[in-house]
């Protein structure tokens, strides 16, 4: 089986962060439109993307200085959202369990939990709905 095989095969994703699945391209474009300032010490270029072993817990969990700080409004999370199901359809992901923190979205957005929540359950139905993606959602 070549790569291209592998890469056409129906598959699952178990425990995916939400965040983690989200192009650096969308994250630029939620940096640049809420004026986020970056974590000291952080590059979007060299530590947003993990590309090789972490040689600490420090290194491996750098790019959250950042991702923490979004989405910053209903309408990031809805593009952060559709972002990454645009990424697992092209992986043909038929099947995802996503993570995220129900709470971080509440706080940075001033909301109750319970709006967060419905938010991204809102956002995964939809998206998973247009991408013929199953997908659920891990608290």
């Amino acid at each position: 089986m070549d790569l291209y095989e592998a890469r056409m095969m129906d598959k699952g994703e178990l425990h995916v962060h939400l965040n983690g699945l989200v192009s650096t391209q969308v994250i630029r474009g939620v940096l640049e439109k809420n004026i986020i300032e970056m974590p000291e010490h952080f590059n979007i270029d060299t530590d947003l993307n993990v590309t090789h072993p972490a040689r600490s817990l420090v290194d491996y969990l750098k790019p959250w200085q950042f991702l923490r700080l979004i989405p910053a409004s209903r309408f990031d999370l809805s593009i952060m959202i559709e972002s990454a199901f645009s990424n697992l359809i092209a992986e043909n992901i038929k099947f995802v369990e996503l993570r995220n923190s129900i709470i971080y979205i509440a706080l940075l957005n001033n909301i109750s939990v319970s709006e967060a929540l419905k938010w991204v359950l809102d956002d995964i139905d939809f998206f998973s709905k247009k991408f013929n993606i199953q997908a659920g959602l891990i608290r």
